[in-house]
């Protein structure tokens, strides 16, 4: 039994079919992945459109995770330099609050 693992037909097959695992599984994961990226996307660039009213038009970045369905918001991460301002910071976390529909407790804004 041992001298087949030696043997340089066995290796062929097992490196063939582990490729061939590692094709399959990035092609069936592909298509949700897209969907979640561009629907994330465009909300991401919606919000940083808005919170750079708010911001004097200074950088901004905005992360928005969903759960696996795509419409569950998980979280909100927002890094700006007006978050050093505790009034600015307070109105950014209801404008993404209502816009998102989502728990305040869930939206963390850093400098």
């Amino acid at each position: 039994m041992k001298d087949i693992f030696k043997t340089d037909l066995f290796l062929k097959i097992a490196v063939i079919t582990g490729f061939a695992a590692l094709l399959i599984i990035f092609f069936s994961s592909k298509g949700e992945g897209v969907r979640d990226i561009d629907e994330n996307s465009k909300t991401e660039n919606q919000l940083i459109s808005m919170i750079s009213m708010l911001c004097e038009d200074e950088e901004t970045k905005v992360v928005v995770r969903t759960d696996k369905d795509g419409f569950t918001i998980i979280g909100v991460g927002i890094v700006t330099e007006s978050a050093k301002d505790p009034v600015i910071k307070e109105k950014i976390l209801e404008l993404t609050s209502k816009i998102l529909d989502v728990s305040p407790a869930r939206i963390c804004i850093t400098i």
